[in-house]
């Protein structure tokens, strides 16, 4: 297939950084970066390079805001297959094979983000952060305050 850019995917990260992630690191919150810093930076000719990256972008940032559904992991998933077998630019390919591999890899971070209301590694702006229990006393009881 011919591609009608010569945009590279340079500046994009490998595989390994999601595949690998720290416990720290949020799939989904990196995806989102990825699929942002990829539509930023290409030229905008091909069809799925320009429309494909942003719609992949709004998706994946609906997730991290809260606004997102299951649904939208499935049309995620396809859009993304979608991009890569168009091929128009290099970039765009391997972004969408970067959150590809994110959502395949990490499928529970994702769907914690829909329907557990969650982000696992707390950095997810629209999901309060994991509360840490209350610390026990000496005598091995943890203190409540009454309600009332």
């Amino acid at each position: 297939m011919i591609r009608i850019c010569e945009t590279t995917a340079e500046g994009l990260p490998e595989a390994e950084a999601i595949l690998n992630k720290p416990a720290e690191v949020c799939p989904v919150q990196w995806a989102s970066e990825v699929a942002h810093a990829a539509y930023e930076s290409t030229c905008g000719r091909g069809t799925m390079c320009r429309d494909g990256m942003h719609q992949m972008f709004l998706i994946i940032d609906d997730i991290t805001g809260d606004k997102g559904t299951i649904e939208d992991l499935d049309l995620l998933q396809k859009l993304c297959d979608v991009i890569i077998t168009a091929n128009d630019c290099e970039k765009s390919q391997k972004a969408a094979q970067l959150v590809k591999d994110s959502l395949t890899n990490h499928y529970d971070d994702w769907s914690a983000h829909l329907l557990r209301k969650r982000c696992k590694a707390g950095v997810c702006a629209a999901f309060p952060k994991p509360v840490v229990p209350a610390a026990a006393s000496e005598d091995g009881a943890t203190r409540r305050r009454r309600r009332g």
